[in-house]
């Protein structure tokens, strides 16, 4: 099943994945940390459900929160441009 919101003209799609967790395609914007998870709960998924995080590029709205999402334990895979 997928899953997305758009926030702050960005889309942010997400995976589900075994047990109820689930990975994201791309990282967001630096600093939304917050609302981030507030839009995830819109769309039904909870932040300390997300395991994994493809970054697709190293741009401010795709890997903004890619700090935050290493220091809350998520896999991260990087493809750099």
């Amino acid at each position: 099943m997928m899953k997305y919101f758009r926030y702050h003209n960005t889309n942010c799609f997400f995976l589900e994945g075994k047990a109820g967790k689930f990975m994201a395609f791309d990282a967001g914007w630096p600093g939304t940390l917050y609302e981030y998870g507030r839009m995830m709960k819109t769309v039904g998924l909870q932040f300390e459900n997300l395991s994994w995080a493809v970054i697709s590029h190293m741009h401010m709205d795709h890997a903004g929160l890619l700090g935050d999402f290493l220091s809350a334990g998520i896999v991260c895979f990087v493809f750099d441009d």
